[in-house]
């Protein structure tokens, strides 16, 4: 199903044959009995929201799904189980994926998806401005890595970084390109956000995150070192995680020291710092 599709009612109603079904794109917001009576369905993968009233019955009569085998984005996971009755089905046979991968100027990155948490510890005793302390986290998508030097030249149209070029070149076998960006401001890193939402979103700004005085927080609104008056938490834009999502995401679900371990001298397996990374950055995978 191509990106751009809106509506999907009836699409594939009474196919008996039909046992996988393709990919629903992000596009779609009606999709009412799309599936309905296609008995030998055993799997489907949703990239689209759940709209609640547009998608009645659209799983009814598939007797052949069994749990799980719905994949929904894991931000969207609750609401397709609380409305599974609606949909013709059980909230057992939705799952949420993990992985969501886009393209930016023909560069590829991977959002990673972090389900959501209640109570959660984070913090040390021994950290004095992080004291042990609980958090509570709705679902949502953080980048496998650190952003890339090419995904930034990509969305931005340079590359500010200082580890590039002839007096800063990447250790033998690594990648210039896949070297972290960095030497930019807060407010170029926010305007990157809505430009990368841009960019995913085929150059429609209208589900960014960061505005100012009715506009998108753009390039030139970074380069004067405005501040954006108003965030929009209802979009589905890019957006720089909290302080406490980064810090769950880093965890990996075990309270470690250090993010994969509690051995100092094993922190080289994990991470660049002082000891081993010779003062400049690496590949970031």
């Amino acid at each position: 199903i191509p990106a751009g599709v809106v509506n999907m009612d009836n699409c594939f109603e009474d196919c008996t044959a039909l046992k996988t079904a393709p990919v629903i794109p992000a596009t779609v917001e009606e999709m009412a009995e799309c599936f309905k009576g296609c008995a030998a369905l055993t799997g489907a993968t949703l990239k689209c929201d759940y709209n609640d009233g547009h998608f009645n019955n659209a799983f009814a009569g598939c007797t052949s799904l069994t749990t799980d085998s719905i994949q929904v984005k894991l931000t969207q996971l609750t609401a397709y189980k609380n409305k599974a009755a609606k949909m013709g089905t059980q909230a057992d046979k939705f799952v949420g994926y993990t992985d969501e991968t886009y393209k930016a100027g023909g560069v590829s990155f991977t959002m990673k998806g972090i389900e959501a948490v209640t109570n959660g510890t984070l913090g040390r005793d021994e950290e004095d401005q992080n004291k042990p302390h609980t958090v509570s986290l709705s679902a949502y998508y953080i980048g496998e890595t650190e952003v890339t030097q090419e995904l930034w030249q990509a969305v931005m149209g340079g590359n500010p970084s200082h580890f590039k070029g002839a007096g800063n070149p990447p250790d033998e076998g690594e990648k210039q390109a896949k070297r972290p960006v960095e030497t930019i401001s807060w407010y170029f890193c926010i305007a990157f956000c809505n430009e990368l939402t841009k960019k995913v979103n085929g150059g429609a700004g209208s589900e960014c995150v960061y505005w100012i005085d009715g506009n998108v927080y753009d390039i030139r609104n970074a380069a004067a070192g405005q501040v954006p008056n108003m965030i929009d938490w209802t979009k589905k834009g890019f957006r720089l995680p909290t302080e406490a999502e980064w810090e769950w995401a880093a965890k990996g679900g075990i309270d470690y020291k250090w993010a994969g371990t509690d051995t100092e001298s094993e922190l080289k397996n994990y991470a660049w710092y002082s000891e081993n990374s010779n003062n400049k950055t690496h590949e970031v995978k």
